[in-house]
């Protein structure tokens, strides 16, 4: 889902996702692999063709890992160019 704007200048997008995925593991003696789910918001921001920034909020679903149900992450990247 994606709701955003755009002027002259300045592009952003409001978007909710779902992510899944799974491992799997080879050593004797450690479990066959995990899988791991969750939900969440993000937020893309563009201004000309020079910076570019991403945030993303997620939650926990189905825990992998060292993650816990409902943890929350925080991804950031941001991109400039010159």
């Amino acid at each position: 889902a994606r709701l955003g704007f755009k002027s002259s200048s300045v592009r952003a997008r409001l978007l909710a996702f779902y992510d899944i995925g799974s491992t799997e593991r080879v050593d004797a003696g450690v479990p066959q692999g995990e899988f791991g789910s969750s939900v969440g918001i993000g937020l893309r921001m563009a201004t000309g063709r020079s910076f570019n920034l991403r945030l993303d909020l997620a939650s926990v679903l189905s825990p992998a890992g060292n993650q816990a149900r409902h943890d929350q992450m925080l991804n950031a990247s941001m991109a400039i160019a010159f």
